[in-house]
């Protein structure tokens, strides 16, 4: 699909957090609702949420797409089981240390034969496409909200797929941490820490978080970006995951993925 304007992401950003409050992710304050409120006034944290940390990560300079290979934000063709098809891209590196398979994430909605550059890479395996507002189990039994899957290949186990966009990946968030992120505010949006992505399309872009219920909530990207890997890059220039790139209104949360799979990302050091 083609993805709309910046004010269309906007949009989306607003709906993806706004949704978040049926689902597993969501955080239910233990206090009545005015004390939530205000604690939210004088910019403190509302009863059962993580106090916020300060932001110690910056944005990168613009990385252009990656030409050729499979590493973290190559281009990848997926053709579907009736023939059709179309682009995404390669996500994080992970490892699965119970069996010591490596594979690529992608979106869930990849779901597909996978090449690049023309060669077999693999298949979409292990997908879930689920929203905590549409899910098919009852509400308090709903799977957390995820769009990933992955695909199983020797070739996440070479060096150069243990780094995004030329920064060498370190580790990952966890959804406690995740949550403890400073976040952008409708009155202030710079003060979101910065979230850096990695598209086959667009290359490196960075934009503000706007915190993670359902979905991580940072807009960007277009058409071909699917699958893309999310992360923080701190003051010695690491990058650390926290999501894979859903749509132009952000991403799935990482750290489900990881839980969900018994999988953890391949680091460079």
């Amino acid at each position: 699909m083609t993805w709309g304007s910046s004010a269309a992401a906007a949009a989306a950003v607003a709906l993806l957090l706004a949704g978040c409050s049926s689902g597993g992710a969501a955080h239910e304050s233990a206090e009545p609702a005015g004390v939530a409120d205000a604690s939210a006034a004088a910019g403190e944290p509302a009863a059962g949420e993580p106090a916020p940390v300060e932001s110690v990560y910056v944005s990168i300079p613009y990385q252009p797409p990656v030409k050729h290979g499979a590493v973290p934000g190559a281009k990848i063709h997926v053709t579907q089981a009736d023939g059709s098809g179309g682009n995404c891209t390669l996500g994080p590196a992970v490892r699965q240390p119970s069996t010591g398979r490596t594979g690529f994430l992608t979106a869930g909605h990849c779901a597909g034969t996978v090449t690049v550059d023309g060669e077999y890479l693999g298949e979409v395996e292990e997908i879930r496409v689920t929203r905590d507002e549409d899910a098919d189990a009852p509400v308090g039994e709903r799977p957390p909200a995820e769009d990933s899957g992955i695909i199983w290949t020797p070739r996440a186990g070479e060096k150069a797929a243990a780094y995004v966009a030329g920064r060498p990946v370190i580790g990952a968030l966890s959804e406690t941490e995740l949550h403890a992120l400073p976040r952008s505010t409708m009155d202030n949006d710079a003060a979101g820490v910065p979230v850096c992505n990695f598209g086959a399309t667009t290359g490196s872009w960075c934009s503000s978080f706007w915190g993670a219920g359902g979905y991580i909530g940072s807009g960007g990207g277009i058409d071909g970006d699917s699958g893309s890997p999310m992360f923080l890059v701190d003051g010695d220039g690491n990058a650390i995951l926290i999501g894979v790139v859903d749509d132009p209104a952000g991403a799935s949360i990482l750290a489900r993925t990881l839980r969900r799979l018994k999988i953890q990302p391949i680091t460079a050091f």
